[in-house]
């Protein structure tokens, strides 16, 4: 950062503009992070900044302290007491939202000395009726749990009373976190995450189901569920969704399907034969689709690749995709390698296939 750009953002800071004061906090914060500005100087503008009168500005500057003391283990303590007393007497609650973020990440640095207190203020603001409070509680309470391993049930429990009424992209987080608690207490969360996950796959949104399927593919992978009809239908018809994140999450949950059993293949080699391979147009999906048949065609019993034609739909890829980029040249790859190296089909085989 130059010097005069940095005499530009200085002077922001004590601008009338509220616009001004905001933006160079939150650059200049921005670059005391990558080391490219003086961390301690930032700290105490943002310090200051916290009693601004403008409610954008105090959150951009809670938000600038909490990163700086993540990057700098020397201002965790500051930091975290500092966030900690001025989340009681700031109102605004967006404000108080990005305090509450901030104390998560602060969790992680410092063990704070008064974590029981801090659940219970996570537990109280969970019930705000301001979505952005919300969000900061369910972060915090996170990662107290996963940091402590305390009130597990609690918490989780808590999280399924608002799931009703918030808002997709809450579900979201929701649904994000609970993940991550399962993956560090895999028994003390098991039950809720299990009726959560399997509730929250019935929802239209696909930022909720794009989630939950991702939550449903760690279980299937732990052996938690079993392979009945209905899970295997339910992702089935999530490989037709609409939505490409839905797609690529449902590959992601054939992925563990076929990990625990592969003959299970006979339920999606159609669909990922004839509609993603051969028809899709998102090549993402189309590389998703080619790198879990590169991981499972050794096992999958080779009547079920030959009954959906899975050669011949490889050999039309190769042929029909020119390599001018990254992603087509990738697509290309992984057929020539299921269709050679894996199946074992050489240039007259090739041939035999188009006239069969």
């Amino acid at each position: 950062m130059t010097k005069v750009l940095t005499g530009y953002l200085e002077a922001w800071l004590k601008s009338p503009y509220v616009g001004r004061r905001r933006k160079a906090l939150r650059i200049l914060g921005k670059y005391a992070v990558q080391g490219k500005y003086d961390r301690k100087a930032i700290f105490e503008t943002a310090k200051r900044a916290l009693n601004d009168k403008d409610w954008k500005v105090r959150a951009v500057a809670a938000s600038v302290i909490a990163d700086i003391a993540n990057a700098d283990k020397n201002f965790a303590s500051e930091a975290f007491t500092i966030l900690y007393n001025h989340l009681e007497k700031e109102k605004h609650p967006n404000v108080r939202g990005n305090i509450l973020r901030g104390l998560s990440k602060l969790v992680d640095i410092k063990e704070p000395f008064n974590a029981k207190n801090l659940f219970e203020i996570g537990l109280d603001l969970l019930k705000s009726p301001n979505g952005d409070v919300r969000h900061g509680s369910i972060q915090l309470l996170s990662q107290l749990v996963i940091n402590f391993g305390e009130r597990i049930n609690e918490v989780l429990s808590s999280f399924d009373a608002i799931l009703p009424e918030s808002p997709p992209l809450l579900k979201k987080e929701i649904l994000r976190l609970m993940r991550e608690i399962y993956t560090k207490y895999p028994n003390d969360s098991l039950e809720l995450f299990t009726k959560i996950t399997m509730e929250s796959l019935k929802e239209n949104s696909y930022l909720i189901l794009e989630e939950a399927l991702a939550n449903l593919s760690i279980l299937i992978r732990d052996r938690k569920l079993a392979l009945d009809n209905d899970i295997i239908m339910l992702v089935r018809r999530k490989l037709r969704s609409e939505k490409i994140a839905v797609k690529i999450a449902a590959l992601g949950v054939v992925d563990a399907i076929l990990s625990i059993e592969p003959k299970y293949a006979d339920a999606y080699l159609d669909i990922i034969g004839r509609e993603i391979l051969l028809k899709e147009k998102n090549r993402r999906i189309k590389i998703r689709a080619l790198e879990l048949l590169v991981r499972h065609i050794d096992r999958i019993p080779r009547d079920i690749i030959y009954q959906y034609r899975i050669p011949r739909v490889l050999d039309i890829l190769d042929l029909n995709t020119v390599p001018k980029n990254d992603e087509l040249r990738t697509i290309k790859e992984l057929a020539r390698i299921l269709l050679e190296r894996k199946l074992g089909y050489d240039y007259a085989a090739r041939i035999r296939l188009r006239v069969g």
